[in-house]
């Protein structure tokens, strides 16, 4: 089991995969602060209540991982006007090249399988800009800092997996941490709880939902492998993944030990 303290999940209302990245521990002993890096999904859902909970998290910034499209649909709708909402600079977005959903045709789960993991693969050269303003939002110091995209499991789960290898978080806690979303979320019950009312309004039905009810489970869940394939194919184009995150995202070395001493508490060997 993987050794976390502590770690803070929300249970929202309308939230949607709202958790805290802190609470593990890297290869050298440190451990993830909680209370400064939140990931999460959707936040146009949020009740009231909702509301006054997040509030105690005191939250500086939003790094939004979303294309303009869903930002549009789905625009973020947080307590504090105080916030900083970011939003990379950049004419290509996560899952932009190429179609950015799979075919509901192709309705067989290999099908979607194969959809997603070649969508894992491209993520190695649409993250980038979106991972620059991350990085350079938590290197300035612009926390308590949430990153989120649409479930949280994909460009979050990517984001999350770079963010916990650059401070020293094992792979295998890597992983674990992606797969948490099986457990914290039931996609399909948010999708049309909240998201499939709002398409109803354009007659248009959720992509996942369009898909046959044997076919919904590849796209809907955290497997393990679909972030392994993202990971091993920047190892692949890169060399590394701390070269990838050196030479694409600018977290040179004196970065990356500025990260870990902000990020970082101090070595518990017990």
């Amino acid at each position: 089991m993987t050794d976390r303290h502590n770690p803070i999940h929300l249970s929202l209302e309308g939230g949607c995969n709202f958790r805290d990245l802190g609470g593990y521990k890297t290869s050298d002993g440190h451990c993830l602060r909680s209370g400064i890096l939140f990931r999460s999904g959707v936040l146009s859902y949020l009740t009231d209540s909702d509301k006054t909970n997040i509030a105690a998290l005191n939250i500086r910034t939003i790094v939004d991982l979303r294309k303009a499209g869903e930002r549009e649909r789905e625009p973020t709708r947080w307590p504090d006007a105080a916030t900083a909402i970011l939003v990379p600079d950049s004419t290509v977005a996560p899952g932009e090249t190429g179609n950015s959903q799979p075919d509901k045709h192709k309705q067989t789960a290999e099908d979607v399988k194969v959809f997603m993991l070649n969508f894992y693969r491209a993520m190695e050269q649409t993250m980038v800009p979106h991972l620059r303003i991350l990085l350079d939002a938590i290197l300035a110091r612009r926390t308590p800092l949430l990153f989120h995209c649409a479930s949280g499991k994909d460009r979050t789960g990517l984001a999350a997996a770079l963010l916990l290898h650059a401070v020293g978080v094992p792979r295998s806690t890597i992983l674990e941490d992606y797969s948490l979303t099986n457990t914290t979320v039931d996609l399909e019950t948010f999708i049309r709880r909240f998201r499939q009312p709002r398409l109803n309004h354009f007659n248009k039905i959720h992509p996942g939902l369009a898909l046959a009810p044997d076919a919904r489970a590849p796209m809907l869940r955290a497997d393990p492998v679909y972030l392994e394939t993202a990971l091993t194919r920047i190892e692949e184009s890169a060399g590394s993944l701390d070269r990838f995150l050196e030479e694409k995202a600018g977290l040179t070395p004196e970065k990356r030990d500025s990260l870990r001493s902000h990020l970082l508490t101090a070595p518990d060997f017990s």
